[in-house]
C-alpha cells in the first residue's frame, strides 16, 4: 500500500499524510490511556497525558520524517517516550513502567501489522482509486484502533489498578514475552512472509500478550482479595478482643458505683478522726480508678460504638487532630456490630493520618440514619488535592506490601450491605460519604 500512496503528490499526498498524523495520535493517545488507567499518579503538578499523547504526535511524524517511516525508529518511539512520561509522573519502578510500555508496544505494533495485512488482502484482488486508495488508508488507521480502545476500556473494568506491590518475576516475564515478539514481527518482516502468515502472525502477537496480562491480573486480584479478607478477619479479631476487655472494665465500674456507699463510710470515719493526710490519698485513689474504668463520651446508647469512637477521639487528640463526632441514636439493623466498628475504625483512622499532615488538622464523622440506610460522612482536611494527586487513594506508606488494605475492606463492606459512596474533595479537602443497607 505504501507504493500506492508514493504514487500521489502534492495536494493528493495531503490527505494521506493528515489521516496518517491523526493514526499517530490516535496511537499515542491509546498509549497514555493505559498507562493512566494502571499506573499512579506521583503527588503534585504533572503533565495531563492528553497533552503527552500531542508530544508524542509530533515526536512521531518527526522520527518517520527523518527515518523514511522506518518501523523500527517508530517501535522504538513509542516504547521510549511513554517510558521517559512514566519515569516523570508515575510512581511504579522503572522495571515495571517499562513492562507496561513494551506491552502497550507490542499490541500497538500486532495491530497495526493487522490492519496491514488486512489492506493488502483487499488491495490483492482490486487496485482503488484515490478516493478508495484514502477510504482503505483510514480504516486502517481508524478502525482497528478503535477496536482496541473498546478493548482496553472492557479490560481496565475487569481489572485493578496497580498498588505498588506489583512487578514480581511473572510481570517481568510479560515485558520479555512483549520483547520477543516485537523482535519476531521485525525477523518474519524482514526476512518476507506471506499475506496470510503475516496475518496470523500479527493476530498471535497481539492475543497472546493481552491474555497474559488479564491472567496475571486476574490472579494477583484474587490475591490481593484474599489478603484483604485476611486482614478484614484480623481487625475484626483485635477489635472485639479490644472491646470485650473495655466491656469488663464498664463492669468493674459499675461494681464498683454499687460499692461506693461503703467508700463514703469509710472516707467519713477518716474525717471524724481528723486523719486527713489518709483521706486526701484515699480521695485520690477513687479519682484515678473513676478515671481509668470510664470510656469517655456517651455519643449514643451502643456502648461498642462509644468506645470505639473515644478510641478514636483519643487517637486523634494524640496527633493534634480536632475530630468533632455527631452520632444521632443509630438503632441496630442487618449491619453487624463489628463490620461498622471495622468501617468507621477504617475511614476515621484514614481521616486522622490525612488530617494530621495538613494545616488546619480537623476532621469531622457524622452518623445517622436516612430512612432505611445508615448514612456515615467522613470529612477532612488534607495537605493538598487528594482527588487530583492520589485518586486512587493508594498508600504512601514505605512498606506498601503490609498497608493500604483499609480502603479495599472498606469497598467490601459496601458491596455486602448494597451500599453506595461518594467520594468529594478539593485543595485542601477531602469529604466521603457512604450510605449502608440497614434493613
Amino acid at each position: 500500500m505504501r507504493a500506492l500512496i508514493n504514487q500521489y503528490s502534492g495536494a493528493h499526498y495531503l490527505g494521506f499524510f493528515f489521516i496518517n498524523t491523526v493514526g499517530q495520535l490516535f496511537d499515542a493517545l491509546l498509549i497514555f490511556y493505559f498507562m493512566s488507567h494502571i499506573l499512579s499518579p506521583k503527588t503534585g503538578r504533572r503533565l495531563p497525558w492528553g497533552w503527552a499523547a500531542f508530544l508524542m504526535t509530533g515526536v512521531t511524524c518527526l522520527a518517520d520524517h527523518l527515518s523514511g517511516n522506518n518501523p523500527h525508529v517508530w517501535t522504538g518511539v513509542i516504547i521510549l517516550f511513554p517510558l521517559c512520561y512514566g519515569l516523570l509522573f508515575y510512581r511504579e519502578d522503572w522495571r515495571y513502567q517499562l513492562v507496561i510500555c513494551l506491552l502497550g508496544s507490542v499490541v500497538l505494533s500486532s495491530l497495526e501489522n493487522v490492519s496491514v495485512s488486512l489492506t493488502n488482502l483487499c488491495l490483492s484482488r482490486y487496485t482503488p482509486g484515490y478516493v478508495g486508495l484514502l477510504f482503505l488508508y483510514a480504516l486502517r488507521r481508524f478502525l482497528m484502533k478503535g477496536v482496541l480502545f473498546l478493548a482496553l476500556s472492557f479490560l481496565l473494568k475487569k481489572t485493578s489498578p496497580l498498588s505498588g506491590q506489583r512487578g514480581h518475576a511473572s510481570w517481568y516475564a510479560l515485558g520479555i514475552t512483549s520483547l520477543a515478539e516485537i523482535w519476531l514481527m521485525f525477523f518474519f518482516r524482514d526476512h518476507g512472509q506471506g499475506l496470510w502468515e503475516g496475518l496470523v502472525l500479527s493476530l498471535f502477537c497481539l492475543f497472546v500478550p493481552i491474555l497474559y496480562y488479564v491472567m496475571l491480573n486476574l490472579t494477583e486480584d484474587n490475591a490481593i482479595k484474599e489478603k484483604t479478607a485476611l486482614v478484614q478477619k484480623n481487625q475484626i479479631a483485635v477489635q472485639e478482643q479490644y472491646l470485650d476487655q473495655v466491656m469488663q472494665m464498664q463492669d468493674s465500674l459499675r461494681k464498683f458505683r454499687h460499692d461506693y456507699r461503703s467508700h463514703l463510710f469509710c472516707m467519713d470515719g477518716l474525717l471524724q478522726e481528723e486523719r486527713y493526710d489518709e483521706l486526701r490519698a484515699y480521695l485520690q485513689d477513687l479519682h484515678k480508678m473513676d478515671k481509668a474504668l470510664s470510656y469517655g463520651t456517651a455519643y449514643t446508647g451502643n456502648h461498642r460504638l462509644n468506645i470505639l469512637l473515644n478510641q478514636k477521639k483519643a487517637a486523634a487528640v494524640s496527633r493534634g487532630v480536632e475530630l468533632d463526632i455527631k452520632v444521632d441514636d443509630c438503632p441496630p439493623g442487618a449491619i453487624s456490630a463489628y463490620d461498622l466498628n471495622v468501617i468507621l475504625s477504617n475511614l476515621c483512622d484514614n481521616a486522622i493520618e490525612a488530617a494530621a499532615l495538613s494545616e488546619e488538622k480537623k476532621a469531622l464523622l457524622v452518623l445517622k440514619k436516612t430512612r432505611s440506610y445508615l448514612d456515615i460522612l467522613v470529612q477532612n482536611t488534607t495537605p493538598g488535592n487528594v482527588l487530583k494527586d492520589n485518586p486512587q487513594f493508594l498508600t504512601s506508606k514505605a512498606d506498601a506490601a503490609n498497608h493500604g488494605y483499609g480502603t479495599r475492606i472498606v469497598q467490601s463492606l459496601i458491596e455486602k450491605y448494597e451500599g453506595i459512596q461518594k467520594i468529594d474533595g478539593g485543595e485542601g479537602w477531602l469529604k466521603m460519604r457512604i450510605l449502608l443497607l440497614n434493613t
